[in-house]
């Protein structure tokens, strides 16, 4: 693995009714780490969504719990020695 710190954006996966044509969020999604660039950009580390993190606009709020995020996201981030701070610096 890179020893780069991957730049992430956590947001809730948004997905797409394909009987109503609208986007929505369910209810008990967690947020996920979107990566901002490479060839991988607007996929979530964890790799199960993949959204254009500039079109929708749902950040993660500041002061969210661990309870809250994706456990997979999360354990590629320590896998890539890239979790201390991420989650805090990662909203601006």
């Amino acid at each position: 693995m890179s020893d780069e710190q991957p730049v992430v954006k956590w947001q809730l996966p948004v997905k797409q009714s394909f009987f109503t044509d609208h986007e929505w969020i369910h209810p008990r999604a967690n947020y996920h780490a979107f990566q901002t660039s490479g060839p991988e950009r607007h996929h979530s580390l964890c790799g199960k969504y993949a959204q254009d993190i500039d079109f929708f606009e749902t950040d993660m709020p500041e002061g969210t719990g661990e309870n809250y995020i994706c456990k997979a996201c999360r354990k590629r981030l320590e896998d890539s020695c890239a979790w201390s701070g991420v989650l805090n610096d990662s909203n601006g």
